[in-house]
């Protein structure tokens, strides 16, 4: 996936870029990133953006393991400072940051994790449940990817909230 991105970007930069001319007759003028003659210019391929969400507390070691990889391959993490502690700002926050990427990366242990003040979600379960409704309203959308541990025994999670929403993703 991580190629495959970096691939998209690269084809991104050496696009043709296509713009009306202000005042003339609508006929699109084009613009070549790399014009063939003069000095050649390369442009630098934007950098693939991955939302890596917040997790619960057992799993921060992974998670750090997964940002240092993708950080090794050059990809541009977010959030890329903690989220907010509130249900309505943590809400627009990663709605604000998922559509600058192509792909959110959700991973899933045996906690639920902290439940901000106006929501009934955890932290990990509301941008697990942002990124579907994101993929959704876009036609680009973004790609969920969901991680859980396959020792993970969804009849001893502790929340009935987490172990629901367990059920709901091995679906």
């Amino acid at each position: 996936t991580l190629k495959a991105l970096k691939r998209e970007a690269e084809r991104d930069a050496e696009r043709v870029v296509r713009t009306r001319a202000a005042g003339s007759s609508g006929d699109a003028i084009t613009a070549v990133v790399n014009p063939p003659s003069g000095p050649r210019r390369v442009a630098q391929p934007a950098r693939p953006a991955v939302y890596l969400a917040e997790v619960a507390d057992d799993l921060d070691e992974t998670r750090e393991d997964v940002r240092r990889v993708l950080e090794q391959h050059e990809v541009l993490l977010l959030p890329d400072t903690p989220l907010p502690r509130e249900a309505l700002a943590l809400r627009t926050r990663v709605e604000a940051e998922l559509p600058r990427t192509t792909l959110s990366v959700h991973l899933i242990g045996s906690l639920y994790g902290k439940v901000p003040p106006g929501d009934m979600r955890s932290i990990p379960h509301a941008q697990y449940d942002y990124a579907g409704l994101q993929a959704r309203r876009l036609p680009e959308g973004c790609t969920r990817i969901v991680w859980l541990p396959r020792a993970l025994d969804v009849a001893m999670l502790r929340s009935a909230a987490h172990r629901m929403w367990v059920e709901s993703i091995k679906l």
